[in-house]
């Protein structure tokens, strides 16, 4: 018997159906209903009942389903242990940010002990990571516009979202745009810009940037230029007339003072920060540290901004 058997019928039962499992477990349902069929055999029981409207779990399997998660729940135990034996050890997972690349890196260099793996993507990859159990902690920024779609993915994957404070958007841009001398720029000026994005995967920030009522601000968005990654983001704010529409806790802009941060008008809305975590999953000592310290550097950021 694997444990990776015992965690597909667990997730497969909190699911309710082996396709939504799938979704969950980044995988597919014939893969899924394989999996249990192994687990089923090796037991010699039948654990689920398969219907249209998902799938129940049969007396047997009841039994069973408590003492898996019990043996999951060990793992996680275990693995805590480990790493409070050693060294800490910092598992996360963040958005494209410039702003957050520093305080990591800062954090890296004050806490010497600290081992730590990050790594950077989408919003959605951010998900993927938490959800599937690759980082125990993930940073992210959601719009207002994003909410509804971000709390279904979120709830779907048995996560929850906490979050540490609010910002709004900003512009940033070089030189070479035609707004670089502008102290505020409205939605209609916005509306005339090219703009340069990180390269996103199905939800993105920048697609969901609405007013509370609604009115997206950038609807040209098949005019976009895609990065992937800051250096690149620099280069063609610096170089091109291009603009770019992000948070105001980044501080985009301080190289060489080439890159201005111009505020928007009229623009009722804000971007929501916060980490993500598993429902099942403590924090450690170390995780709270470093939450402690995010938070911090937003409060300061939010302070020199005001």
């Amino acid at each position: 018997m694997e444990l990776k058997w015992l965690e597909y019928f667990v997730v497969s039962v909190d699911a309710g159906s082996l396709s939504k499992a799938a979704e969950i477990l980044y995988t597919t349902q014939p893969n899924v209903s394989k999996i249990i069929k192994e687990l089923e055999d090796s037991l010699g029981v039948l654990l689920l009942e398969r219907g249209r409207r998902g799938v129940v779990m049969t007396e047997e399997g009841q039994q069973i389903y408590k003492y898996a998660r019990q043996m999951l729940e060990c793992r996680e135990n275990i693995s805590d242990t480990l790493r409070r034996s050693r060294r800490q050890y910092l598992s996360a997972a963040f958005m494209l940010d410039e702003q957050l690349e520093t305080a990591f890196a800062r954090m890296l260099q004050k806490e010497r002990g600290l081992q730590a793996c990050l790594s950077e993507g989408t919003l959605e990859s951010v998900i993927h990571q938490v959800g599937h159990r690759r980082s125990r902690l993930g940073f992210v920024f959601v719009s207002g516009g994003q909410r509804q779609i971000f709390n279904t993915m979120v709830a779907r994957r048995k996560l929850e979202f906490e979050e540490i404070c609010r910002a709004v958007p900003v512009l940033y841009v070089g030189p070479r745009n035609p707004y670089y001398q502008k102290t505020a720029v409205n939605r209609e000026e916005l509306r005339r810009i090219q703009y340069v994005q990180y390269r996103e995967e199905g939800i993105s920030l920048f697609a969901y940037l609405s007013t509370d009522r609604g009115e997206l601000l950038t609807p040209n968005l098949e005019k976009r230029v895609e990065v992937e990654s800051t250096s690149q983001l620099f280069q063609m704010l610096e170089h091109t007339e291009l603009g770019f529409l992000g948070c105001s806790l980044t501080e985009k802009g301080a190289r060489e003072g080439k890159i201005r941060r111009i505020p928007l008008q009229d623009c009722e809305m804000n971007i929501c920060f916060g980490y993500l975590k598993r429902l099942d999953h403590r924090l450690d000592l170390c995780e709270e540290n470093c939450i402690s310290f995010i938070r911090e550097m937003c409060c300061a950021c939010a302070e020199k901004n005001t």
